[in-house]
């Protein structure tokens, strides 16, 4: 049995107690929520809608006094069956919750701002100065070098911190925002070969489908409470933390499902964060582009290799804010001129159009039968699976059903990349199903 509890925090919630309405809307959502992503553990199905007929057994226990807590009882699978996804629903859920939730645009600005602060203090012939330099020059820190810099701040005088608005307020929100990314982080690293097997298009659905429920999960934190922390018996560390911002975030910045390919070079990268700025004319300003987290220690090499090319061509996924600008890029592949990925051959064009490939290809020295565009290019091989499979079947066609062509009929006409069965008119052409 996995326990997950939830703990209201602030306003009435102290008290024990929640509005009802916000507390009902909270509950369905998160019903949702949960039961979507062990849906998915249990089957590998990314479920369009949770119904008596998913099977999904998840109870709640009575809240607790004090705080406003309650508990989600989540059954083990049944003895002889088996999860698609061998992982515990907390690991899931907080490597999920890690996509939905990166650190906010508005605290790695504001890492900068401390950074260059500490910059001229520190002088310019000491190691601190160069390290500061470089995180300047990215444009991005590692979580324990941000979290170094928030401590220092919290200890520093300096009058600067003032002006730019980093009161201990806002230093406290920055401190809790990097420790829970670095909790999550070390929450799914334990069985990151796991997830990192995961398809990334099961993913894309995943975040899709959770993304849109947590406004509701949020509705609590308007009168009845500041915070909702998940926690569970699987970990001692906190699985997530939801509160109004992060509910805002959520909402405000979308993930683009389409891949696009620019061309650019790539500026700055860091190996420990897999964060780097990339240079385009597609883009009116540099634009920082990040790695996964599961891969960067596998596309680290590729990614050093690629900043010593003057030009080089990527496959990404964009954010947006709301006005559908990108804020910032996810990294899907990385190629030169003289070698392009196979799936991407002949394909790639001058420019930024949408590649129709739902998964760009994974990268690596040797990939082997492996390489395909991540997700890419399924319907077109599977036709063309289902096409060699059975040639006489007529393209078009439903699978099942035969073509039965005449005798009579004009022989096939060769196009490319395959043979077009079709006849040049159809009066004699019939199907019939199996």
């Amino acid at each position: 049995m996995e326990k997950i509890s939830i703990r209201f925090d602030g306003k009435i919630a102290t008290t024990g107690k929640l509005h009802f309405y916000e507390y009902g809307r909270y509950q369905y959502a998160t019903a949702r929520f949960i039961s979507t992503i062990e849906h998915f553990r249990r089957t590998g199905i990314v479920a369009k809608k949770i119904s008596g007929k998913a099977k999904i057994e998840i109870y709640v226990s009575p809240a607790q006094q004090g705080s406003f807590v309650e508990d989600i009882l989540v059954p083990a699978i049944k003895q002889g069956s088996a999860a698609a996804v061998s992982t515990s629903l907390t690991t899931l859920i907080s490597y999920i919750w890690h996509l939905l939730v990166p650190i906010s645009s508005e605290t790695e600005s504001d890492i900068i701002k401390i950074a260059q602060i500490r910059a001229q203090e520190e002088g310019e012939r000491t190691k601190q100065f160069e390290a500061m330099q470089r995180i300047v020059e990215v444009g991005a820190a590692t979580n324990s070098q941000a979290l170094e810099l928030v401590h220092w701040a919290q200890r520093s005088g300096n009058t600067r911190l003032g002006g730019e608005g980093l009161l201990s307020g806002r230093l406290g929100e920055m401190e809790q925002e990097l420790l829970d990314h670095e909790t999550r982080e070390n929450i799914f690293n334990e069985d990151a070969e796991i997830l990192n097997s995961i398809d990334s298009e099961d993913i894309q659905k995943l975040l899709s489908r959770t993304a849109s429920i947590v406004p509701d999960m949020a509705l609590p934190m308007r009168r009845s409470a500041d915070t909702a922390v998940f926690s569970s018996t699987r970990s001692k560390l906190p699985v997530l933390r939801l509160d109004q911002k992060t509910a805002q975030m959520i909402s405000t910045k979308r993930l683009d499902p389409e891949v696009f390919q620019y061309s650019g070079r790539i500026r700055a990268y860091d190996v420990d964060i897999g964060v780097g700025k990339f240079v385009s004319d597609e883009f009116d300003r540099p634009i920082n582009f990040s790695v996964p987290p599961l891969l960067r220690e596998r596309w680290k090499e590729l990614i050093l290799e690629a900043m010593k090319e003057p030009q080089i061509k990527l496959f990404a996924q964009r954010y947006l804010d709301r006005a559908n600008l990108p804020t910032s890029i996810i990294l899907n592949y990385i190629y030169n001129d003289k070698t392009p990925p196979p799936a991407a051959r002949g394909r790639a064009r001058a420019g930024a159009p949408p590649v129709h490939a739902k998964r760009p290809p994974c990268p690596g020295p040797d990939p082997g039968p492996r390489l395909q565009p991540t997700g890419c290019l399924h319907s077109a091989n599977r036709k063309q699976s289902l096409r060699n499979a059975d040639p006489t079947r007529r393209p078009g066609s439903r699978p099942g059903r035969t073509a039965t062509i005449h005798p009579n009929t004009p022989a096939p006409r060769p196009v490319r990349g395959g043979t077009d069965l079709r006849p040049a008119s159809h009066p004699q052409t019939t199907a019939s199903r199996r």
